[in-house]
């Protein structure tokens, strides 16, 4: 490094940039905004002699443009005299040294130019900087009381009365509630005047007021581009039904990430019947639709396709009397359309490619659609279709609920159930957590919509619901073991 005579008297403010210097180095202490004293160095100057480093650590300064730059691993070294900027560790950080005539140019790769020193008599380059002062702000409170009030998180003064009185204080003072009011207190502890009760107009019927509220803009945005979200309530109802967020990540067949889903749903356990609504109704297919249209599908030899939608009105549809989910349209010379819904997923079937193409051109064309073209993975249940044959089953599903209930790794068995097995109440058994039994019996129902062979075991074990004991348990358990061998297995359709 450059040898600067320790006898030299230099502005605190002046920092030489230095080619030789293998590191910044400060002799001023109080320039540090973080400094690590237990660091120690030893430096080598230009006359061989060796100095110490007591410390490393890091000083904000002002450049150009008021830009506010940090010097990191500064050298702390009391006997220094000059402050110095090691231009090659500068160039270690990315910086851009430039010198075109007797001038030093420092450049930053975003931010550009943002320091500039000019060479003076002895061919050193002064940078002159701007401290960024580290500033601590206090105040002094004389009055007793109101120290007391501020100690104690703004507590009352009747509570600090209190706390006097019963001496619950070492060295609390008597308190002397003072006239003026505390600022902070009122601020933090506004809240909202209820609806007056009787005196302003009420509605008496359904939407005769209706009431409003809009929140925006929100980041990130919605799926569908959305930034704003608004929301009405009926006065006559008088109750506010709160909604919340439903992030869900959808899986395809090959338990590969196919989208990221989220939902706005109205938290429907906070609703009361007669007030804030009058009937449930959901687009929910049954698993017996499903395998009926898979079924008819396959003895016709119709591909079964698949769309994503986020809503659909179904014009020129007749819906089936008895599953509400099913739509059926006809044309001429036999032509006929079958569309199953559950809620977004719509699935539909057919003799004529043309009423095909103008069904999805019509829902495109006013709702959001994802064409996932034929039948893949719908409702967790796994679609393999050929133009003869059909094959449907839940391999994924069961993996998950395997490892949901820990017995992925027991040996699987060759029957759901023991051989002649008659269960009964067991009064006399251990009993089980209720709650866990019917979280087993409901995942092994929805298995039993592609795997009839385990429909006997379920329907056994459901019994014993409202007082399972350790006997039901491991009935339930043995039908896991079962379909440990067993996670192939489906239903298959073949043409006639």
């Amino acid at each position: 490094m450059a040898y600067i005579d320790k006898k030299e008297i230099s502005s605190g403010d002046t920092w030489y940039l230095d080619l030789g210097c293998c590191n910044h180095m400060c002799g001023n202490k109080s320039l540090f905004y973080d400094l690590d004293e237990t660091f120690r160095e030893t430096v080598k100057l230009g006359n061989n002699s060796c100095i110490s480093v007591m410390g490393k650590g890091d000083i904000k300064f002002h450049m150009k443009n008021n830009i506010v730059q940090t010097i990191s691993s500064v050298f702390y070294i009391p006997d220094l005299k000059s402050n110095l900027i090691s231009m090659g560790q500068l160039q270690e950080r990315g910086y851009i040294i430039i010198i075109p005539q007797s001038q030093c140019q420092i450049h930053h790769l975003e931010k550009g130019l943002i320091a500039e020193a000019k060479m003076i008599a002895n061919c050193m380059f002064p940078l002159h900087i701007q401290y960024d002062a580290q500033k601590c702000l206090s105040t002094r409170v004389q009055d007793p009381t109101w120290l007391w009030h501020l100690r104690y998180g703004h507590l009352s003064f009747k509570g600090l009365k209190t706390l006097h009185e019963k001496n619950m204080v070492e060295g609390l003072l008597e308190i002397n509630c003072p006239t003026e009011m505390c600022e902070d207190c009122i601020v933090g502890k506004q809240h909202h005047d209820s609806f007056p009760q009787g005196k302003a107009w009420r509605t008496e019927q359904i939407l005769q007021l209706v009431h409003s509220d809009i929140c925006g803009p929100i980041n990130p945005i919605s799926n569908g581009n959305k930034r704003y979200l608004i929301i009405f309530m009926d006065d006559y109802r008088q109750k506010t039904i709160g909604v919340k967020w439903v992030y869900k990540t959808k899986l395809n067949e090959k338990v590969e990430i196919d989208k990221f889903k989220a939902r706005l749903v109205v938290k429907g356990y906070n609703q009361e019947h007669g007030v804030d609504y009058q009937e449930i109704f959901a687009s929910v297919a049954r698993p017996n639709t499903i395998r009926l249209v898979v079924s008819l599908a396959a003895q016709n030899s119709w591909p079964i396709f698949q769309l994503d939608v986020k809503s659909a009105f179904l014009n020129g549809f007749n819906k089936c009397l008895y599953e509400h989910t099913l739509f059926i349209k006809s044309g001429e010379g036999g032509k006929i359309l079958i569309v199953c819904l559950y809620v977004d997923d719509l699935i539909f079937t057919g003799n004529d490619e043309a009423m095909f193409v103008d069904f999805k051109n019509s829902i495109m064309a006013d709702f959001d659609m994802t064409d996932l073209g034929k039948m893949k993975c719908y409702l967790g249940i796994e679609v393999v279709q050929t133009t003869t044959r059909f094959c449907i089953g839940q391999k994924k599903y069961a993996y998950e609920v395997l490892e949901r209930f820990h017995m992925e790794n027991f040996n699987p068995v060759e029957t759901p159930t023991i051989p002649g097995l008659k269960l009964s109440s067991d009064l006399d058994g251990e009993r089980v957590d209720s709650t866990y039994f019917k979280q087993i019996v409901e995942s092994l129902m929805y298995l039993t919509a592609t795997r009839p062979d385990i429909m006997y075991a379920v329907c056994l074990i459901s019994r014993y619901m409202e007082r399972p004991t350790e006997l039901h348990l491991r009935a339930a358990k043995r039908v896991f073991r079962y379909l440990k061998g067993t996670t192939d297995f489906g239903i298959f359709y073949k043409k006639k």
